[in-house]
């Protein structure tokens, strides 16, 4: 794993498409569940596989298309269990993988199958900070969240490993006193106890990803 807390990064660029080869590199790796990025060079891809572990796939970069329907980038693919599903890049891509613990609850967001835009998942509101739980375990949260410009969220620390992604919009991610600008597409990945908090630029939008002590 070559991305470091308190540092920004794209998967992309952390992780390119190489030219006829399927590659991937793991972000997080919980007790029962895992992140990873994974790149597909240009007319490569994943033939039908049966998945009997839940997870769901997002697309970062590229032209991807599962099972014959398209997979935009920015939006979120529940993979369906006891299913053949393949995956084919039409030009050099790059999407996340995130394998989930058994039984975990997708909070009715997403149905197995499904395909859609992750930053159309949390609405936004003037003035508001907007929370929407996606995924949830006893091991791993996921929720998006949307913040309106003057919206702020005071420093607090993480209770566990968290990973975010920012949707849309930028912001600017104050980690262990230091400042930290992200735009959308762009990653942040911190440690358990990273004291930091959410300074907004312009209204914005992010995915967050939690490890959860287990109880």
């Amino acid at each position: 794993m070559t991305t470091i807390y308190g540092k920004v990064f794209s998967l992309v660029e952390e992780n390119p498409p190489i030219s006829g080869c399927t590659t991937s590199e793991t972000l997080m790796n919980g007790s029962d569940f895992s992140v990873v990025s994974l790149a597909l060079g240009e007319g490569t891809g994943i033939s039908d596989t049966i998945y009997d572990i839940p997870r769901l796939w997002i697309s970062f970069h590229g032209s991807l298309e599962v099972n014959g329907k398209s997979l935009p980038a920015g939006s979120l693919y529940a993979v369906p269990l006891s299913t053949p599903v393949s995956i084919q890049a039409g030009e050099d891509s790059v999407y996340e993988e995130i394998i989930l613990p058994q039984g975990t609850f997708m909070k009715n967001v997403i149905q197995d199958g499904e395909i859609k835009s992750l930053k159309d998942l949390i609405p936004s509101g003037k003035g508001k900070i907007i929370n929407r739980d996606l995924v949830d375990s006893d091991t791993i949260m996921m929720a998006a969240l949307s913040m309106d410009a003057g919206c702020a969220l005071p420093a607090h620390a993480a209770p566990g490993e968290a990973l975010i992604t920012v949707l849309d919009g930028e912001d600017v991610m104050m980690y262990e006193g230091t400042d930290h600008p992200i735009h959308a597409g762009e990653s942040f990945r911190m440690a358990k106890g990273g004291r930091h908090t959410v300074k907004e630029v312009t209204p914005f939008k992010m995915l967050l990803i939690l490890e959860k002590e287990k109880r």
